[in-house]
C-alpha cells in the first residue's frame, strides 16, 4: 500500500488515525534504523506496529512490496528506489557538531 503521503507530518498523522494499519520495518532490534524509528515514535507520540527484519535489505524489499508501509533507512543504497517511485523519501537526519 502506498502511503498518501507527502510530508513526514503527514506520515505522523496518519499513524495516529491508523496505528495497528501502518507498519514500520527496521533492519532489526538495536539497529540505528530502528532507534531512530524509535524516537520519532517516541517524539510524536505514536503507536505503530513495529516489525523486525534481518537486514536493511529485507525491511526495504517489505515496505517495496507492501508488507510494511515506512522504515528510516541510509538513504545510500537506496536512491534507485526513490528515483522509481518505489519509495517516497519523506526526510533527511543529519548530525552537525
Amino acid at each position: 500500500m502506498q502511503l498518501p503521503v507527502r510530508t513526514l507530518q503527514d506520515l505522523v498523522t496518519l499513524i495516529r488515525a491508523n496505528p495497528a494499519k501502518i507498519k514500520m520495518a527496521t533492519a532489526g532490534r538495536g539497529t540505528a534504523g530502528h532507534f531512530a524509528g524509535e524516537m520519532l515514535i517516541a517524539m510524536a507520540g505514536i503507536q505503530p506496529v513495529v516489525t523486525h527484519y534481518q537486514g536493511g535489505g529485507p525491511a526495504i524489499d517489505a515496505v517495496v512490496n507492501g508488507d510494511s508501509q515506512w522504515t528510516v533507512a541510509p538513504i545510500a543504497g537506496r536512491m534507485s528506489y526513490v528515483q522509481s517511485g518505489k519509495l517516497k523519501a519523506l526526510a533527511i537526519a543529519a548530525h552537525h557538531d
